[in-house]
């Protein structure tokens, strides 16, 4: 676990190793921390291709209150290697080039036919994180990221980046 700056984002980053953030390391309240049987049961399983992070999204409120996002690659990256370079220092902007703030949430489809956990895209996380959301524009764009319902294969509303099992 380090503090942490990349592309103009102050956050603390936690290695595999770390794993979940506790709210008892930390002296302010920790919002959206999931209850310790789905961390074991489902994003503890996951960190192949993402890492938690927390995030003040008002510094400049003095009521500090941390967020829980996740970092997600869907481009394969060597994330051990990058836990490694941030434990020493050795990090750059660029390791995070292709990393996409997310949110973990309970997601539903449309159609009702299924209903599980994603990671997902949240747009008025740009308002505060303006490199974050340009990096998941243009990924949107150029990539169509998206995925849909493993189900019925409709779209989902919001910009799911990855269905946990």
């Amino acid at each position: 676990m380090k503090k942490i700056t990349a592309d103009k984002l102050e956050f603390i980053y936690f290695t595999k190793a770390d794993g979940l953030p506790s709210q008892q390391l930390f002296d302010q309240p920790i919002w959206d921390i999931p209850q310790p049987k789905l961390w074991q049961d489902v994003l503890s399983k996951s960190l192949d291709d993402m890492r938690c992070i927390l995030v003040n999204r008002f510094p400049s409120l003095p009521d500090t209150r941390l967020f829980l996002y996740f970092l997600h690659w869907d481009v394969p990256v060597d994330l051990e290697h990058l836990d490694f370079k941030v434990e020493n220092d050795a990090y750059s902007d660029e390791d995070f080039d292709k990393s996409i703030l997310a949110r973990f949430d309970g997601v539903v489809c449309d159609t009702k036919d299924w209903m599980g956990y994603a990671l997902y895209w949240q747009p008025d996380i740009g308002y505060t994180v303006d490199v974050y959301y340009q990096k998941a524009y243009e990924c949107f764009r150029r990539d169509g990221f998206i995925k849909i319902c493993p189900v019925c294969g409709t779209k989902f509303r919001i910009g799911v980046l990855k269905i946990f099992n």
